[in-house]
């Protein structure tokens, strides 16, 4: 990470970047889903294309960040070996 600075601003991009693997193959079938599934017990989905459908999908992607948040930390605590890791 030489060329990125060491600074707070793109430290969430590093993590991601560096947990691309477990983000992509967890993120559509359990994030979203479940994202979506949180948010539609709470908000009905809305039809058109306004401030409420935006601020709805701003709601879904948060949801879904802190879900994969918590699957990339339960997968390299518990199950490094699905990463190829030998411990």
């Amino acid at each position: 990470m030489s060329l990125l600075p060491n600074s707070k601003v793109l430290s969430p991009l590093v993590w991601f970047g560096r947990n691309s693997m477990i983000l992509m193959v967890t993120h559509l079938p359990i994030g979203v889903a479940v994202a979506t599934g949180i948010l539609e017990m709470i908000l009905p989905n809305p039809n058109d294309f306004g401030f409420l459908f935006y601020s709805y999908t701003f709601v879904a992607l948060t949801i879904c960040l802190v879900v994969e948040y918590i699957f990339v930390k339960v997968i390299n605590r518990k199950f490094r070996f699905l990463l190829g890791h030998i411990d």
